[in-house]
């Protein structure tokens, strides 16, 4: 189980209502940050969304749409580590999910062509296409 996270756009600034939402990526426990990377529009890593994170028009919400501060996002995206000290899976285990050992005792995406593209320089992954 994990948490989808959204940038709401197109905020109206007076009632603060916006439609418009993209997907930033989602966080399980345990895993790396899976950040949604498009590639195609110019997200290709963190930074480009902290780009986005920066615009006035614009909020963060996780699926539940509850408003979630900048501040907040980094931190979940940046400062993860397991609860579970020394975790360890097999190597068949990190096969079957297209995974392998990750930082702070995590588990990451493995680098494939059709899903993980990058690892990011610290507590996330670079994935493209849909997911949830």
């Amino acid at each position: 189980m994990g948490t989808n996270y959204y940038l709401k756009t197109n905020i109206c600034p007076h009632c603060r209502r916006g439609d418009d939402r993209k997907h930033i990526g989602k966080s399980s426990g345990g895993w790396h940050f899976a950040l949604h990377v498009e590639p195609e529009n110019g997200i290709n890593d963190l930074s480009d969304w902290q780009d986005l994170f920066s615009k006035s028009d614009c909020h963060i919400v996780d699926e539940c749409d509850k408003v979630i501060p900048v501040c907040e996002m980094l931190r979940i995206i940046t400062e993860r580590a397991s609860m579970r000290s020394g975790r360890q899976w097999s190597t068949s285990q990190y096969d079957d999910n297209h995974a392998e050992p990750g930082l702070n005792g995590l588990i990451r995406h493995k680098i494939e062509d059709r899903h993980c593209i990058s690892h990011g320089a610290g507590t996330w992954d670079c994935i493209v296409g849909e997911f949830s």
